[in-house]
């Protein structure tokens, strides 16, 4: 298998990941939203690792578990605090590791998502979550995840239809 073949798979892989998530982003029961992520976090999660960005590779596997502790015990401040120090240590453990800066920026949108998967719901929730992914396409574009750019965008107008079904057809 050529570099060019192995490459295709790797960004295929990010693309199932993007199915996923988009299927969370246009949802307007929050449970389904955020089991929709679990299971984009952890093919995000693969995706992240081959391509050698480890700080999303790490933030995506450990959100699978966010994730499902939202499922039991939302608006509950100490896994809140738990989170935010969590990615924080990922954070710095990614820099130091790789000396690379941009490691730091899925941490700040990460630290933002979890803010607002416990705390808010939603409209708001949507907003926050939307306003990480210009985060994300940064680094995604830096990291050279094409599926992860992609998703960024495609993820922005699947908010913006989530939030509009929220306002417009949900009574």
């Amino acid at each position: 298998m050529d570099v060019l073949s192995t490459e295709i798979i790797w960004q295929a892989i990010g693309f199932i990941a993007l199915f996923f998530v988009f299927l969370a982003f246009k949802e307007t029961d929050d449970r389904k939203l955020i089991i929709y992520l679990a299971i984009g976090s952890w093919i995000w999660g693969i995706h992240f690792s081959i391509i050698w960005l480890f700080a999303a590779a790490g933030i995506s596997f450990f959100d699978i578990f966010k994730n499902l502790i939202w499922l039991k015990y939302k608006k509950n401040n100490y896994w809140v605090w738990f989170f935010i120090g969590s990615y924080i240590l990922i954070g710095i453990f990614t820099y130091f590791h790789t000396g690379v800066l941009s490691s730091f920026l899925p941490t700040i949108a990460s630290i933002l998502w979890a803010i607002a998967v416990f705390w808010f719901s939603g409209i708001p929730l949507r907003l926050i979550m939307m306003s990480t992914l210009f985060v994300w396409f940064v680094y995604n574009f830096i990291g050279g995840s094409y599926a992860g750019m992609i998703s960024d965008f495609t993820l922005i107008w699947a908010s913006l239809y989530g939030i509009y079904k929220l306002k417009y057809t949900v009574k």
